[in-house]
């Protein structure tokens, strides 16, 4: 046999034709995808929030807020009903008065939203309500005393800066005051 130029040159081309194939026939990497959370109270909770941003008719809707400083001290933890009426300096709008004000609710997303388990529902420092005559109470939020988790419409989540940011457009100089005393999440 004969060894040629040609030769080496074609054992390489058959090489590299046998890898090519022997590659092609290889089983792809399995695609991983990212787990999607559809924790159905998070969904629900963030389809509330978001849909106040859809709001257009302002017509008997309402924004209150009430609060004590978290430096007072009580003989007994506050509850809801407790902090409204020891309140001393909340505010309420209406209608027209929150046009405007709610579009940083479509911004809220899904890893925005950490549920939390730890029950602290005591020691209410700080209510804010969104209200329709027509639906009723459309958001809360209360914040308790001690930097503890925060509750919205009901469920306990971990600290979420995005939404108290969504919440200060609505709020007066001294409720943004009294909000800042969380600086913690801010």
């Amino acid at each position: 046999m004969k060894w040629t130029k040609t030769k080496p040159i074609k054992l390489i081309l058959v090489l590299a034709l046998t890898f090519s194939l022997i590659n092609g026939c290889a089983k792809p990497e399995p695609v991983v995808q990212e787990s999607i959370d559809l924790d159905p109270v998070k969904q629900e909770l963030l389809n509330d929030i978001n849909s106040l941003a859809e709001i257009n008719d302002f017509e008997g809707l309402s924004v209150s807020a009430y609060w004590v400083s978290i430096h007072s001290h009580f003989r007994a933890p506050l509850n809801i009903n407790d902090l409204i009426r020891f309140d001393r300096g909340g505010f309420h709008l209406e209608g027209n008065e929150i046009k405007g004000k709610l579009e940083l609710f479509s911004q809220i997303e899904m890893n925005d939203i950490q549920l939390a388990r730890i029950g602290n529902f005591e020691n209410a420092r700080y209510y804010l309500v969104i209200e329709s005559d027509k639906d009723g109470k459309l958001f809360e939020l209360l914040l308790f005393n001690g930097w503890s988790n925060m509750s919205i419409n009901g469920v306990e989540i971990e600290p979420s800066k995005k939404i108290l940011d969504a919440i200060y457009p609505l709020l007066t100089p001294g409720a943004r005051y009294e909000l800042r005393k969380y600086s913690k999440w801010f």
